[in-house]
């Protein structure tokens, strides 16, 4: 078993490499559309200006999970699943809507093994963080706190049958280049999925939420400290609730959720 994984791994990453090292030798292609990279990004124009225009604002999401709100809904702060049912995380900073061109950057990195897709997600995540903790000077801030008064940043883990076929947990790859530009601890190993729960695909919210029960366990100290739960798209925060639960459960003050992509209500 050790063999299989460790034979899995390396032919995972020594794709990534042979794909790395063409980068030197060829023009830095857009992550998206896969045409001339133009921007220092490695995107090019459209692709950036159409990531820009997906970007979530505080004003046009749910102030709790950061649900995209119609422009009807906008005149509350909460989105009606929040109102009906608080979730167990405190809130959900999205730097994007997901969708056309955010759907493909993850895509990009999780199903093609794009790596340094990375890199250009955390950048857009850095962003919303920033301005919603007021580290930004440029901006207003949407917080009283600090983001100093966030202790660890946990990556959502996947289960180790999902790790070793796709060879990576996007999440940890997201979460190095964004805790470097934070100044936070990334704690790797905090949160352990128990079990591989169903494909999440297709399933109504209760289905997700009955699907993940006790899926997740906490497998650091965390008793007294506040978490960011780190994910690149939240859909129903079905697993964002389940993962806050098991570190709630272990003594975590406050859990909040970091993601890259929020997906829209279903018409």
């Amino acid at each position: 078993m050790v063999n299989r994984k460790f034979e899995h791994l390396v032919r995972a990453y020594g794709a990534a490499f042979r794909r790395h090292s063409m980068e030197w030798l060829l023009p830095e292609r857009c992550h998206i559309c896969h045409g001339p990279s133009q921007t220092t990004q490695a995107l090019c124009k459209e692709c950036h200006l159409a990531l820009y225009n997906q970007r979530l604002t505080v004003l046009s999401s749910c102030a709790r999970c950061a649900l995209p709100l119609t422009a009807e809904a906008t005149s509350s702060v909460f989105c009606a699943w929040c109102i009906r049912q608080r979730p167990l995380f405190e809130r959900c900073i999205a730097a994007n809507v997901y969708a056309s061109h955010s759907a493909r950057l993850v895509n990009s990195l999780k199903h093609s093994m794009q790596l340094p897709a990375a890199r250009i997600i955390a950048d857009e995540m850095a962003r919303s963080i920033k301005t919603f903790y007021g580290a930004d000077p440029s901006r207003q801030s949407s917080a009283s706190i600090p983001i100093s008064h966030v202790d660890l940043v946990v990556p959502v883990p996947l289960h180790q049958r999902r790790l070793r076929q796709r060879g990576f947990n996007q999440a940890i790859e997201i979460g190095k280049p964004l805790c470097r530009q934070l100044s936070l601890p990334l704690a790797l190993n905090a949160c352990q999925r128990l079990r591989d729960a169903h494909s999440q695909q297709g399933l109504s919210r209760r289905q997700r939420a009955r699907n993940l029960r006790g899926a997740f366990t906490a497998t650091c100290e965390v008793t007294g400290k506040h978490v960011a739960l780190l994910d690149d798209v939240v859909t129903t925060t079905s697993t964002a609730n389940a993962a806050a639960q098991s570190l709630l459960d272990a003594g975590a003050i406050s859990c909040e959720v970091w993601c890259f992509a929020r997906t829209p209500a279903p018409d």
